[in-house]
């Protein structure tokens, strides 16, 4: 599906032989695309801890409150139909 959008510039071969941190980019401004180019990027920061991972979990819990179980909500939906918002809210 990239390919499409970054040809001819860039081949599948230049994409499957990506240096790490390096992406594939099309920049479109004003209604103008322009040609395929790479960038390089930074790498990835270091994993948070595990106490940090906790705190984001539970700041979004606060926001958002618990949602429920995404496998429990397909179980019950069985076919195709969309659940309406009181069949998402009840637990399973």
């Amino acid at each position: 599906m990239v390919r499409r959008e970054v040809q001819p510039e860039l081949s599948d071969h230049d994409l499957a032989h990506l240096p790490q941190c390096t992406t594939a980019v099309r920049l479109c401004h004003s209604g103008t695309t322009t040609r395929a180019f790479t960038v390089a990027t930074e790498p990835l920061a270091p994993a948070a801890d595990g106490d940090r991972a906790e705190q984001v979990r539970q700041h979004v819990r606060d926001r958002l409150g618990d949602q429920p179980d995404v496998d429990a909500v397909l179980e019950r939906r069985g076919g195709s139909r969309q659940l309406d918002r009181r069949e998402r809210e009840q637990p399973a």
